[in-house]
């Protein structure tokens, strides 16, 4: 799945995923929101063209990219 709009918005099943940040020039910082919650989080730090492991709590919450530039973000569910 390709993130690559700021602010952009998807609801994943907790787990682990399999992170690609291509900062592109630009800054990326991939956050989450708990279920029903309303606060988001930041997950850390994202090194530029490096899949990365990042585990996503609870069943079903909300992942964003808050982005500058042409920054762009991939991740899919680890196996």
């Amino acid at each position: 799945m390709l993130l690559n709009t700021n602010n952009q918005e998807i609801t994943l099943v907790g787990g682990t995923y399999v992170v690609g940040a291509d900062l592109a020039g630009g800054t990326l910082d991939l956050q989450f929101q708990y279920e029903r919650g309303t606060k988001w989080y930041s997950v850390g730090e994202l090194e530029d063209g490096k899949g990365q492991l990042v585990e996503i709590p609870g069943f079903k919450s909300k992942v964003r990219i808050v982005k500058t530039g042409s920054a762009s973000l991939e991740l899919a569910q680890a196996m």
